[in-house]
């Protein structure tokens, strides 16, 4: 299991507005495989939430 949450990122001169990630990712895998007779299972789960960087024109 996996989770990550960043907030906003930031360039040089300023800070990249609502441009976070939250990330929960995890696998899982069963397995009894003995030579190809066995049983196998895998099961991955992915939620990834990323921010839209708000761009602002002053023209």
């Amino acid at each position: 299991m996996n989770y990550r949450k960043f907030g906003d990122f930031e360039a040089p001169n300023y800070n990249l507005t609502n441009s976070g990630v939250e990330s929960l990712n995890g696998s899982i895998q069963f397995g009894y495989n003995s030579f190809e007779k066995g049983f196998d299972a895998y099961y991955s789960y992915v939620n990834n939430e990323f921010g839209i960087l708000q761009v602002f024109s002053y023209w």
